[in-house]
């Protein structure tokens, strides 16, 4: 700053205070060159800072600190922008400028300049003010400074204070939130929020925000499994690592009916078949796969196991070792064929067909019946009977009252009377007899001597030809044309 900006600056002071007649005190940095003011005084390691000379300024520095008329405005703490003097020459710091005053104000010539304004300016008015130090009579002094925190907005401050001129977060540009003012008077936007996507936050109508998924998982969408993630504009949930949409996603093998193309060949080249599934979980389910060791639906066998216990002995040979066929049929090649062939019992077999060693239903403690052989393992006495049991069994004819729905009329059609079952389980006819006696009247005896006069009545009335042909036995031969009874024929 040179000489001429110098005195410049004085000029517009003087007509700010109202052509008030002005004193430079040139003991004050701000009057003088600024830092370099303070250097020369002060000098050690210390830096210090040059204040204005302003009556806003001076009061900021006394809101610190007590000064007294010695203080030459050099201060440890850096002022605010518009109290620095780092240049003296009466102004405050300014962006990209450069002190170029140097010298020119100290010594002879800053006297001179004192003493030039001095001498043309006093006497005039007899109000006197002092530029830097301590101010004594002054008019509207403050004016002369700008003054971030007094509340009030000046220049180029954006707030101060309280005082945010009408201004918030809203019309800063975000959304919500409580917008302040910073102690350098600038905006401080840290309280003021944005509903953004991919804040992490779940704002506004979004229906998630990046991990935030505001409590839903896969299963809560009705998926069995998986990862539930955001879709990139917060719109929707991203369900392609949920197990069960039917989309193999990056971490699932399958997805429902979704093998993508795989079969049991593709996921192991020692499986075959078509078998593949896909499990609850998303991965492969191979136990349809012929090869995995595990017997699936549709398998009999797979690998060594067998199921269902079948061996080459419980297919009917001597031994040996089975196999497994594709899966779906066993291989009796490794097994010996001589065993259970119906020729003859060989070791190990208890009968072979009809060969039985001896045993019968009898020996083995029933009365009668045909013995079984099964498999040249066991026995099957099915065809054994028990007589005296009361149930029909083997080659019985009946057992104790079960006469196997028989009568003696179903034995011999020209037979009544009462069948019984004998103690060998053989049907005892003694109590049959012939049927015989007028058809037309009561015979005392069941059954008529037309055979088929008696099928048709006793097919109606069972007592007639059990009991007795009585009157009602009668009554009812009268309808049938074929008993002649009352139709002019009859015996």
């Amino acid at each position: 700053m040179s000489a001429e900006r110098f005195l410049a600056g004085f000029a517009v002071s003087i007509a700010i205070c109202g052509c008030q007649f002005t004193t430079v005190n040139l003991d004050y940095c701000s009057n003088i060159n600024g830092d370099a003011f303070c250097e020369s005084r002060r000098g050690g390691s210390t830096s210090y800072y040059c204040l204005l000379g302003t009556d806003a300024c001076v009061a900021w520095v006394k809101e610190r600190r007590d000064i007294d008329a010695s203080f030459d405005g050099c201060i440890e703490e850096r002022p605010p922008d518009d109290c620095y003097s780092p240049c003296g020459g009466g102004g405050a710091w300014e962006v990209g400028a450069e002190c170029s005053l140097g010298d020119e104000m100290s010594g002879s010539e800053s006297g001179q300049v004192g003493d030039e304004m001095s001498s043309s300016k006093s006497g005039e008015d007899g109000e006197v003010v002092t530029i830097g130090g301590t101010h004594a009579d002054t008019a509207d002094s403050s004016d002369l400074g700008i003054f971030c925190g007094d509340g009030s907005i000046d220049g180029g401050e954006d707030c101060d204070g309280t005082d945010l001129k009408g201004a918030s977060c809203v019309s800063r540009g975000f959304d919500a939130g409580e917008l302040s003012c910073g102690d350098d008077c600038a905006f401080d936007e840290s309280g003021c929020i944005s509903f953004g996507c991919g804040n992490d936050i779940v704002e506004g109508d979004e229906v998630c925000d990046g991990s935030d998924l505001a409590g839903i998982d896969c299963m809560a969408l009705g998926h069995s499994s998986g990862v539930l993630s955001c879709a990139s504009d917060c719109s929707t949930y991203d369900t392609s690592g949920c197990c069960g949409d039917g989309v193999v996603g990056a971490n699932e093998d399958c997805d429902g009916l979704n093998l993508g193309g795989h079969t049991c060949a593709a996921v192991d080249s020692t499986y075959s078949g078509d078998g593949l599934a896909c499990a609850s979980d998303c991965t492969w389910d191979t136990s349809g796969c012929c090869g995995d060791g595990t017997v699936g639906v549709g398998e009999l066998c797979d690998g060594d196991l067998i199921v269902n216990g079948v061996t080459c002995e419980t297919l009917g040979f001597a031994g040996g070792n089975l196999a497994c066929d594709g899966c779906v049929a066993v291989d009796t090649t490794n097994c010996d064929s001589s065993y259970c062939d119906g020729i003859e019992l060989e070791e190990g077999e208890l009968c072979d067909g009809n060969l039985f060693g001896g045993a019968t239903c009898e020996s083995l403690g029933f009365h009668s019946g045909d013995l079984q052989c099964v498999n040249c393992t066991e026995y099957d006495t099915s065809g054994c009977a028990i007589c005296g049991n009361g149930v029909v069994e083997g080659s019985e004819e009946c057992d104790e009252q079960d006469l196997s729905e028989a009568t003696c009329t179903t034995l011999d059609p020209l037979l009544g009377g009462d069948l019984a079952c004998q103690a060998d389980c053989t049907y005892d006819t003694s109590a049959c007899v012939a049927f015989s006696g007028d058809c037309c009247s009561a015979n005392g005896t069941p059954g008529c001597d037309n055979f088929s006069c008696t099928a048709e009545v006793c097919s109606a009335v069972t007592e007639c030809c059990v009991d007795e042909w009585d009157p009602l036995c009668v009554g009812f031969a009268t309808s049938v044309r074929m008993c002649l009874c009352g139709l002019g024929g009859g015996e």
